[in-house]
């Protein structure tokens, strides 16, 4: 259980009384009309109403925030379910209109013509929550809350019994990296077996989350939920338009590069035919990647990896475990994912993963914290707005800090193991790429007919696979990969956030070759970028760290084209390292760019 209260309160706090934890509306109406009834004479008193508005949106949104990751940590725990429930159905409702009041008293009071150009970006933020805002839709966003709790439950609720024990989907993945491939056979067919078995209950579950959006978005006075869902997100600098160019871009340069990876594979596993649980195991035989026995170890090890990259970061990473801000270890009746929470009130990170022994729970809790590092450097900003960077450069903040930790990962890994941990890595960025695309083409298919039946998704995933799946064979599965996307919980919970990645993926690798070059300098960019939070646009965050915001097919095969030459060496060194150990080589050839 998460021990909140015990945090310092490392920032101070004027407005409204310390270690507050508001659960009720008549515990926050009070500091509402005192903002709201508050005479404002002069510049000076119009930037404290600001802060103070802004130290009371902090504590709200913690307060939020605490009752749903209690119930991340728990879905089994009636108590939290409904304390959560309670605040978004009853509580929820009478907020968002004041939160109006309040942004309409700033957009209308003539001290805001006399703000400084730091508030530029703030002050466009509130016109786009105006703008955006309809009473009737905040019964729709109760309702979307309660379903997405929904999901949660469905999928924490999952488990199978494999050799007389029960395990989650997550511990049962694992075996796909097996080397024998009857046990990852029946370990795939188990997890899919068991995610049948709600398929209908989630296409339901989906089904209702749809057409609430897009009433939402025709309530807003929006055609769609796409033109509505990127002024949501404040999509600023870039269009739908340059997310089909990034589509089309990903399916020509890209997806080659992937089938002709899953080829290679395919002939050194020995298969007529790759099948879909033959994609996670090492093609030449070598054991599963363990970096870690225990969540103890994973915490350790990656302090050290941490340490050595930045002592500062190393630091931080400890203050998170002695303050209790990791829950990383897999258990039944824990909601699905990774991710990283903030908690506003005392300016603290916390980090939430399921971990079981993998490499990629070493590439997640780096992910995260390259979150968590993010909102560290921006936490000083007194403006709640300004603590976040745009999501498109947040995940650049994370995927980056994978790519420049794994310069350290001798910590886990001894070579030749070292070097094929750092293979893997890379290969599974360029496959993931294809998946990025893909999730974000599916869902444009989706909200432009929003009319569409459950047969029609299915279909319009079937097609989603033909432009950007794999050449593994799915005869006989075929009913399986019809709902295949369920498992992707973005569509559920938060529907139109995805190609975030792919654009964050394209400016993490280009952090990461400029550290190739220069680390220091690499690192220092990387460090500058994080501090500045919300205050820049996104092409400015991303030249302060050093790369670009890009998603043409030329800037996105010069990428690649680099990436490609850093597995070819990884390739040759692996080789190497396995021939002065005696040991069988592992050539899947040179990876060529077309």
């Amino acid at each position: 259980m998460l021990q909140i209260e015990k945090l310092p309160q490392s920032f101070p706090i004027h407005f409204c009384p310390e270690n507050l934890n508001f659960r009720y509306w008549e515990e926050m109406e009070p500091f509402f009309q005192s903002l709201l009834q508050r005479q404002i004479s002069g510049q000076k008193e119009f930037l404290q109403w600001i802060e103070d508005w802004n130290e009371l949106a902090s504590i709200l949104k913690e307060s939020e925030d605490r009752l749903f990751l209690h119930t991340a940590c728990q879905t089994d725990n009636e108590d939290y379910r409904r304390q959560y429930l309670e605040y978004q159905e009853n509580v929820k409702p009478k907020l968002e209109p004041y939160w109006h009041k309040v942004h309409l008293k700033y957009l209308e009071h003539r001290q805001r013509i006399a703000l400084p150009s730091r508030y530029d970006f703030f002050h466009r933020h509130i016109e786009n929550q105006v703008k955006l805002w309809r009473q009737e839709n905040i019964a729709l966003q109760v309702e979307e809350v309660r379903l997405c709790q929904k999901y949660n439950e469905l999928t924490g609720a999952m488990t199978v019994e494999y050799r007389g024990q029960e395990r989650t989907l997550s511990q049962l993945t694992l075996l796909l990296e097996e080397p024998d491939r009857q046990v990852r056979e029946e370990a795939w067919r188990l997890i899919w077996q068991r995610r049948s078995q709600d398929r209908e209950r989630l296409d339901e579950l989906f089904d209702r989350l749809f057409q609430l959006r897009v009433k939402m978005a025709r309530n807003a006075g929006y055609e769609d939920f796409i033109s509505f869902s990127f002024a949501r997100l404040e999509r600023f600098d870039y269009t739908p338009q340059d997310c089909q160019e990034l589509h089309k871009a990903v399916e020509k340069i890209v997806v080659p590069v992937v089938h002709r990876l899953q080829k290679r594979r395919q002939k050194a596993l020995g298969v007529e035919t790759l099948r879909p649980w033959d994609l996670s195991v090492d093609p030449w035989g070598e054991v599963p990647l363990r970096p870690f026995r225990d969540v103890r170890e994973l915490v350790e090890k990656a302090f050290l990896v941490l340490q050595r990259l930045d002592p500062e970061f190393g630091e931080r990473f400890r203050e998170m475990e002695q303050l209790g801000l990791l829950d990383l270890d897999n258990r039944k009746a824990k909601a699905p994912g990774g991710f990283q929470y903030d908690l506003e009130a005392h300016r603290y990170p916390f980090i939430f993963m399921n971990a079981v022994g993998s490499h990629e729970d070493v590439i997640t809790l780096f992910h995260e914290f390259g979150h968590a590092l993010n909102y560290f450097a921006s936490r000083q900003e007194s403006i709640l707005y300004y603590r976040h960077p745009p999501i498109e450069f947040a995940e650049v903040a994370s995927m980056a800090m994978e790519l420049l930790s794994s310069e350290h990962w001798n910590v886990f890994y001894k070579p030749p193991v070292l070097t094929r941990a750092r293979k893997v890595h890379l290969i599974d960025i360029v496959k993931f790429l294809p998946w990025f695309a893909a999730i974000d083409y599916f869902q444009h298919l989706l909200y432009c007919h929003p009319n569409h039946t459950v047969r029609d998704r299915e279909a319009f995933w079937l097609e989603t696979m033909e432009r950007f799946g794999g050449v593994e064979d799915w005869s006989g599965l075929e009913e399986f990969r019809k709902f295949s996307w369920q498992r992707q919980l973005h569509l559920f919970e938060v529907p139109l956030y995805y190609i975030e990645y792919a654009f964050a993926q394209l400016g993490a690798l280009q952090i990461w070759l400029n550290a190739k070059k220069d680390p220091k300098k690499a690192l220092s960019q990387y460090k500058y970028a994080l501090s500045l939070g919300g205050t820049c646009s996104l092409k400015e965050l991303y030249e302060a760290a050093g790369a670009k915001f890009v998603f043409s097919e030329r800037e996105i095969a010069s990428i690649l084209e680099a990436v490609l030459v850093e597995i070819e060496a990884l390739e040759k060194l692996y080789r190497d390292e396995m021939r002065s150990g005696a040991c069988g080589n592992g050539d899947v050839g040179k990876v060529e760019l077309e």
